[in-house]
């Protein structure tokens, strides 16, 4: 099969980062495939309702909220600080507990403007995709009301669109001596880092600011040693044609990463390749609490817009492992991730392509939020191929260096296309106790043209190395191209026994999810994203 660079060569990366073949749809007599991957109907499961209980009305940190038509005002004291409350009223934009003037200026730029795929925090608060007089009478409803669930340790940060009007933005930084840095960086040309790491000493960059025309921060120096945290990112358009928005984090020949409570808006998400470290908890992966929204790999068109068709963009993810083998404690845990439809465009989400843990210590993927994953057009598009957690992807030819020891548990998964959790290769991988569920449909009503299943297993390669892959103990609701088709495992080494919610799992089921995670989150006392 033709492969593809995923990391443009006009970028100024290099031509060994992420290549990975793309997945063709395919097409047999009898038997339709999407990403070749059958759609076969699932198998007889146990059943649950499909609405769970104890589930609040809206919303936040940049997700549409549950459609409502009346609003009730339960009155708190506000702390005036963004994201510090969760289930926000109607006219809360930024989630501070009160409907104020701070609001209004937050939504005006949006208002009749951004009329497909809106969010909370751009003034969207019906949740029907677009910013608009409806929505104003919502705010003027409840201006000067306070509301919503007080956030006693942590909450979900929103992820604001654009950067704050008041910052003021230093030129591209190289970094070539390890410590911590923090500052207001930017790079406004396609083929430079705002960020560059020339150094394998200790680097953390913390409390930051950081916009790009090309890769946010950028490591390809051995043995590189980085810790990222409470940084804001946001990827602009980098207004050249075939070439897609920059990477939060590109980083290669590394020893040890840390990415934690981060806000990343519009990138095309985190490519970790070629690991370097000793394979112990002091060299390793730890992806942890980021807020994501719109991991995008559409190619711009050179002016100001971006190319919608199937083949013009590249491969990206929220978070990949590429070539990484053997690694112990790896982590990627606790983030939100919402892709919105015409405005991202991933490949897998979260994608752990030819690299493993270790059978005492697997790569850990869970407790996880993902919402969407889309093609450019995704209406039109069957050819789409991406979904949400590709746990096991790509093989080395070796048994030394086999794609491995991979396991997700906890997740939530929300419409993602053509899959939720897959394993497509490789050996001693698990899905297990996650939430996978779809409605088949766009915010709009539309159909996904990439519908396909909720869960396979399937060794779609040949891996030679294919063995111990099982999936059990997950909550399915997956509305397939003709109706329900929660799993197809036709390579399982286990039967699989799972829960089916029952019936047809709509717009409304879907949305609901949004607010289990905001609670579960809460629960835990954790916090989302950059403050």
């Amino acid at each position: 099969m033709p492969e593809r660079v995923a990391a443009r060569t006009s970028l100024g990366l290099s031509k060994s980062s992420a290549t990975k073949a793309r997945r063709q749809k395919v097409w047999s007599a009898g038997v339709e495939m999407l990403e070749s991957r059958v759609l076969l109907s699932a198998g007889h499961h146990h059943h649950l309702a499909a609405t769970p209980t104890g589930i609040g009305t809206a919303g936040s940190g940049g997700i549409a909220p549950i459609t409502t038509t009346t609003t009730t005002a339960t009155t708190v004291t506000s702390s005036a600080t963004p994201g510090s409350v969760t289930n926000p009223i109607a006219g809360d934009a930024n989630s501070d507990g009160v409907v104020d003037l701070t609001d209004f200026k937050q939504i005006l730029p949006y208002y009749n403007v951004v009329k497909t795929g809106a969010t909370w925090v751009q003034g969207d608060f019906n949740g029907d995709g677009a910013v608009n007089y409806a929505d104003m009478l919502l705010y003027q409803a409840n201006y000067g009301k306070t509301g919503g669930t007080p956030v006693a340790s942590g909450g979900i940060m929103p992820a604001s669109t654009q950067p704050p009007s008041n910052l003021t933005w230093s030129g591209p930084l190289v970094i070539t001596k390890g410590g911590t840095y923090t500052g207001n960086w930017q790079s406004t040309k396609a083929g430079t880092p705002a960020v560059s790491i020339e150094t394998s000493q200790p680097v953390t960059i913390i409390n930051a600011n950081i916009q790009s025309r090309g890769v946010l921060i950028d490591s390809e120096v051995d043995h590189a040693n980085l810790t990222i945290k409470n940084t804001h990112g946001w990827a602009l358009n980098p207004n050249v044609s075939g070439v897609s928005p920059g990477r939060f984090l590109y980083a290669v020949k590394f020893d040890n990463l840390d990415v934690e409570n981060n806000t990343m808006v519009g990138t095309s998400g985190i490519e970790m390749g070629y690991y370097e470290g000793n394979g112990t908890t002091s060299n390793t992966v730890k992806v942890l609490k980021n807020n994501a929204l719109n991991i995008d790999g559409r190619w711009s068109d050179g002016n100001g817009g971006f190319q919608t068709g199937p083949d013009a963009n590249d491969y990206v993810q929220f978070a990949q492992f590429n070539q990484s083998f053997n690694m112990v404690g790896a982590e990627i845990a606790w983030n939100q991730v919402v892709n919105q439809p015409g405005q991202s465009r991933p490949e897998d989400t979260i994608s752990v392509f030819e690299s493993s843990g270790t059978s005492s210590s697997p790569i850990l993927i869970h407790d996880n939020y993902i919402q969407g994953a889309y093609a450019a057009a995704p209406a039109t598009d069957s050819s789409y191929g991406g979904g949400g957690i590709m746990l096991s992807d790509g093989s080395t030819g070796s048994a030394s260096t086999a794609t491995g020891n991979v396991s997700a548990y906890n997740n939530i998964i929300v419409s993602t296309s053509n899959y939720g959790i897959a394993i497509s290769s490789g050996h001693n991988n698990t899905i297990y106790n996650n939430t996978i569920i779809s409605s088949g449909l766009l915010p709009n009503g539309q159909k996904i043209a990439a519908e396909n299943v909720g869960i396979y297993v399937w060794n779609y390669i040949n891996d030679p190395n294919w063995a111990n892959n099982y999936e059990y103990g997950n909550t399915i609701g997956w509305m397939g191209p003709n109706g329900r088709n929660d799993k197809w495992i036709p390579n399982s080494s286990n039967a699989g026994t799972d829960i089916a919610l029952s019936g047809s799992i709509t717009l409304t089921v879907e949305q609901s999810y949004y607010n289990v995670w905001a609670t579960k989150v809460r629960t835990a006392g954790y916090t989302i994203g950059a403050q």
